[in-house]
């Protein structure tokens, strides 16, 4: 599966599923020109 995502250039390739920061995580959901969606959940 991950093969076919890199073929066809998928985002989720190369972005991490959750990011751990001090304040809480987030993940990235959407990434496109001009806008970034994001779940965040804090602590």
């Amino acid at each position: 599966m991950v093969d076919i995502l890199k073929a066809r250039k998928h985002e989720t390739v190369n972005l991490p599923a959750v990011v751990h920061r001090p304040w809480g995580t987030y993940a990235s959901l959407k990434e496109e020109d001009g806008f970034k969606a994001k779940r965040v959940h804090w602590l």
